[in-house]
């Protein structure tokens, strides 16, 4: 079977990679990726896609023009992690050249270890400032795609800090069914009318909206996270199906997503350090 070629040059060419897992063709793919610099929105676009071809028994060449781009995405194990995970999940090692977290397969099992580790690997970059808010909104994301996302090829998460920018990139992502679709199914069974896309995401962004609730998600995931994110003058964005969150101070915005063939949900919080709180000093006492 000979090789499909496709670019990526920018975000919205990320269509013809939705295009084929939607179509879930036997297809063989070299991939160019032209560009520059990858967020962890990314490196999770890239990871289901690898993910979906070596379940179908596809071949994918990955080509990367700019050589830093290269040396990156070998570095995060970006391709071996993906050749350990497509039937299962597994971990790769430490990143050492990059303020990064291993890409991670989410598993029940393994969210609290994930979700400490996390914490404690940022808290080493900033002792004066207090995670926990962190370690809070990453449980509450890693449990929304969790419950929700109904995807055969699973949903993963990838950390990384920009120390140019003093910030703590987070990016969760699944390849299911989206929140518009997961919403209107819940409202069918509750005999209420069906919305719209954008009204369906907005929905469930609205505090103790949820689909499903079970001990380990308190309902509130997404409206925890933005109420974090406003309050704290950080922003995010959130990409289901059609739509396009971008939430933050002031108000959020709905947009057209600019992915189309868009499958699933991907979801990505920017935190600035100086925004998070000092540690409260520690006192001790003689007893």
């Amino acid at each position: 079977m000979d090789f499909v070629e496709i670019t990526i040059s920018h975000q919205r060419d990320y269509f013809k990679i939705y295009d084929l897992i939607l179509k879930k063709k036997k297809l063989n793919v070299t991939l160019v990726l032209r560009k520059s610099f990858l967020e962890p929105i990314d490196v999770l676009i890239l990871t289901g896609f690898f993910i979906h071809q070596l379940a179908l028994d596809n071949r994918t060449k990955l080509i990367a023009i700019n050589n830093a781009t290269e040396d990156y995405i070998q570095a995060i194990g970006l391709v071996d992690f993906c050749k350990g995970n497509y039937t299962g999940t597994n971990t790769i090692g430490t990143i050492s050249k990059y303020t990064a977290m291993p890409i991670e397969r989410l598993a029940r099992e393994r969210m609290p270890e994930y979700i400490s580790a996390t914490q404690q690997y940022f808290q080493n970059f900033f002792l004066g400032k207090d995670l926990g808010m962190l370690n809070v909104v990453l449980a509450e994301l890693l449990n929304n795609a969790y419950d929700h996302a109904h995807s055969d090829l699973g949903a993963y998460v990838f950390c990384q800090y920009y120390p140019n920018i003093g910030a703590i990139k987070i990016s969760v992502a699944d390849f299911g069914i989206g929140i518009p679709h997961s919403v209107n199914n819940y409202r069918l069974t509750k005999k209420e009318k069906e919305l719209s896309q954008i009204d369906s995401v907005k929905w469930a962004v609205k505090e103790n909206m949820t689909t499903k609730s079970i001990p380990q998600n308190m309902g509130k995931g997404l409206d925890l996270l933005n109420t974090f994110m406003k309050s704290s003058g950080n922003r995010w964005q959130l990409y289901s199906d059609d739509v396009l969150l971008r939430g933050g101070s002031p108000s959020n915005r709905y947009e057209e997503n600019p992915i189309a063939h868009f499958k699933g949900t991907i979801a990505q919080i920017s935190i600035q350090v100086e925004s998070l709180q000092d540690k409260a000093e520690e006192n001790d006492f003689d007893w």
